[in-house]
């Protein structure tokens, strides 16, 4: 009798179990996934792989409005942006992509300084369009930084700073690629960078494009 109701037991508990994951869905090829932090927050799985269904980091932050790109192209000796990153919680995760019709480097630098007012500005561009947010990064074509999702395009008078990052091509009509992995900065707040593109052979065709996502850490 005794071993009898603990197999009942034991019965009732697989049945329960059961019982559960048919609600869930599981024997319906639809597979839930819960967040741990709220339950209201449910992950389906594929049903053909049954896989979670996810997007990385940077797809993610495309939809939460919070990526931006800005990109410039000219024919000459080089081209560059100026800006400077917010004091603010949301820190910079930027990666630089660049191409030249012939050899060229791109220099990434820290801490520099350059004429107020000076340079000409292009326009930053949430990658979500329909996302009202702008970006905090700050550019000072009027004298002081202010956010207005524009950046400083060859400002003069430039001096000082760290080269944190430099890269060099060898060959004609070279295109970096886009990486995340390899190629992505946190920047520092409150802090100014000049990302520049130089043609180690004369007049030619170069471009810049920055592209970014604005993260508070957790």
């Amino acid at each position: 009798m005794k071993y009898k109701k603990i197999l009942l037991i034991g019965l009732a508990i697989v049945m329960f179990n059961i019982s559960v994951l048919c609600a869930g869905g599981w024997f319906n090829n639809q597979y839930i996934l819960q967040d741990p932090d709220d339950s209201t927050r449910l992950a389906e799985f594929d049903n053909k792989f049954q896989v979670p269904v996810v997007i990385d980091v940077e797809h993610h932050e495309i939809h939460e409005g919070n990526t931006y790109i800005i990109d410039v192209s000219t024919i000459g000796t080089s081209v560059d942006f100026s800006f400077k990153t917010s004091s603010s919680t949301k820190k910079v995760h930027m990666i630089f992509q660049w191409a030249a019709e012939s050899k060229a480097h791109i220099e990434l630098y820290e801490g520099r300084t350059w004429s107020a007012g000076s340079g000409s500005t292009a326009t930053i561009y949430n990658r979500d369009r329909n996302s009202l947010n702008n970006s905090q990064i700050q550019e000072n074509t009027t004298g002081t930084f202010a956010t207005n999702m524009f950046l400083v395009v060859n400002s003069t008078g430039q001096a000082g700073g760290n080269i944190i990052h430099d890269e060099y091509v060898w060959s004609d009509k070279k295109e970096t690629n886009r990486n995340r992995d390899i190629n992505e900065f946190i920047l520092k707040v409150n802090e100014t960078y000049v990302a520049k593109v130089t043609s180690d052979d004369g007049n030619k065709g170069l471009h810049i494009v920055l592209h970014w996502y604005e993260h508070t850490d957790e």
